[in-house]
């Protein structure tokens, strides 16, 4: 492992949200107007979930996908890139969130199939000496688990010069449509949380989950005994401590003074609280702002889309400068 040699900029869930990007990226000096480049040579991660919820997806997708083919970029998979794989392939029905992006898919197959084949190719884990990038959570039980069929990318695939390892830690799953050998496909099992539903790929993208304090009525009006773990808090050693992790996925908000000073949400995702959170706080961020990340912070969660979600939001995307350690947002005009 090393440090990349330029600086690079980690964007948060963008779920087709064209001019949260645009705003973000003219916030941290970038041609948005021309070629998206920066007067310092700076890179491009984007932690996944461009795509879905908002009304422009296939042009957040686009933009992505150009910035990657000139290696200015790199995008990680997220939950809802893997749904639209899977979806593509028949081994996923649609879901409520993202039966517009579906639509458009078939209504427009040949302006989406390099798009969608660019989604195979996207990696799940980038490490440097200082920092952990993933889309939801860096379990390392799933780590250790994926390891062995992804430390290396696919032939049929390989990454761009300018993104190969060491900082790619886990490559794409895929392999021409189907998930490469080794990877599996049975429900992971925790170490600390126990047996989960889900693959250990699916929990990367998605988070784990463990027994609710006490049981709830989840936004969809159904009871739960079992919550997405708030893993970046104490007590949870099946996440790493020793490097700072950059992830997004978990509706977050930029921290207000007064408001909102951490750098994670203080609800996990699906509970009615963080809702109710998001309705009581958002009107009060800012149109753009930084926040410097104290050395001890070793969880920064930059999924600001949940700002737009909530009633009344409005687009925000956010981003952490690496080395600089700082969180970056904007609102969209």
């Amino acid at each position: 492992m090393s440090e990349p040699p330029h600086g690079i900029d980690v964007v948060g869930d963008l779920h087709g949200q064209l001019g949260a990007l645009g705003a973000l990226g003219r916030t941290l000096g970038y041609d948005v107007d021309g070629e998206w480049t920066h007067p310092e040579g700076r890179k491009l991660i984007f932690i996944g979930d461009l795509i879905d919820r908002g009304p422009a997806s296939l042009e957040v997708a686009q933009r992505v996908h150009t910035l990657w083919s000139r290696g200015d970029a790199v995008c990680l998979m997220g939950n809802h890139e893997l749904n639209l794989v899977e979806w593509r392939h028949g081994r996923a029905a649609p879901k409520h969130s993202n039966v517009p992006t579906l639509e458009d898919v078939e209504r427009r197959p040949e302006v989406w199939q390099p798009l969608l084949d660019f989604f195979e190719t996207l990696p799940l884990a980038i490490e440097t000496d200082t920092l952990r990038i993933t889309h939801a959570v860096w379990n390392r039980g799933c780590v250790r688990t994926l390891e062995p069929a992804l430390r290396a990318p696919d032939p049929s695939h390989p990454p761009h010069p300018d993104w190969v390892e060491p900082w790619v830690r886990l490559h794409s799953p895929y392999r021409h449509g189907e998930f490469r050998e080794g990877v599996p496909r049975e429900p992971f099992v925790d170490e600390t949380c126990g047996p989960q539903k889900e693959p250990a790929l699916e929990i990367l993208l998605k988070g784990h989950e463990m027994d609710s304090p006490e049981p709830f009525t989840d936004n969809d009006g159904r009871s739960r005994h079992r919550i997405r773990a708030e893993w970046w808090r104490e007590g949870h050693p099946e996440v790493p401590q020793d490097r700072r992790i950059v992830f997004g996925h978990y509706w977050n908000m930029p921290p207000l003074p007064g408001r909102h000073e951490g750098f994670v949400s203080p609800h996990p995702s699906g509970h009615p609280k963080l809702r109710a959170w998001f309705d009581a706080h958002h009107a009060a961020v800012p149109r753009t702002g930084s926040v410097s990340v104290p050395a001890a912070v070793r969880a920064v969660c930059i999924d600001y889309n949940g700002v737009v979600r909530a009633r009344g939001g409005r687009p925000c995307a956010g981003a952490y400068r690496h080395p600089e350690g700082e969180v970056v947002w904007a609102v969209a005009d």
